[in-house]
């Protein structure tokens, strides 16, 4: 039992000994190399994902929500009965409506490919949402707003640096007031410590 162990460890230092010679082979066997084992590719894939917070929700620019919320009412109401949008309400709107009205198949064909593609970049949104791993309430909220706005949400979605830039900055600001103030205690307690002595001295 003892030259075994000493024959293995001979094997394992490269120790060039006549028994380890005989013997390597016979009880170690062939040395093989040290690999390097690397993680996963899951949990880099995983890693690399996760940009943003479980809860990131940015609500799309109210100027782009009133924009498309208008264009959609416009070709659903001219679709159904341009009559409803009134010349004395909307001018020369109502104009335009009844000249689209009459190509109402077109029209038709437009708002179903509308749909579909609101549809498409909704299921994108559930698709990155699971990549960034949002809870719940976070991802149905970025499916209604990318169903409704389409690619003006699922932009925001997409790129999310934007948003974290601002909070970056945000936080070296504080970081930077906090430590101003830091310093500015700093110094006074120094002003302090400096004037005690001076007074002591003039006393003297």
């Amino acid at each position: 039992m003892i030259t075994t162990v000493y024959v293995e460890l001979d094997c394992a230092r490269g120790v060039k000994r006549p028994e380890a010679k005989k013997n390597c082979v016979s009880i170690c066997g062939p040395l093989s190399p040290l690999t390097h084992t690397h993680p996963p590719t899951h949990l880099n894939n995983m890693a690399k994902t996760r940009k943003v917070a479980a809860n990131y929700f940015k609500i799309v620019n109210p100027i782009f929500m009133i924009l498309t919320a208008a264009a959609l009412a416009f070709l659903v109401v001219t679709y159904v009965d341009h009559k409803l949008i009134k010349p004395d309400l909307f001018g020369p709107i109502a104009g335009y409506a009844e000249i689209v009205s009459q190509y109402r198949f077109y029209l038709k064909i437009s708002l179903l490919a509308i749909a579909a593609m609101h549809l498409l970049e909704a299921l994108v949104a559930v698709y990155k949402c699971y990549k960034y791993r949002l809870n719940t309430l976070t991802t149905i909220a970025w499916t209604v707003q990318t169903l409704l706005f389409g690619l003006f949400s699922l932009i925001v979605l997409l790129w999310p640096s934007k948003g974290k830039s601002q909070q970056q900055q945000g936080k070296q600001q504080q970081k930077q007031k906090s430590g101003g103030k830091q310093k500015q205690q700093q110094n006074n307690k120094k002003a302090k410590q400096s004037g005690k002595p001076s007074k002591s001295r003039k006393e003297d």
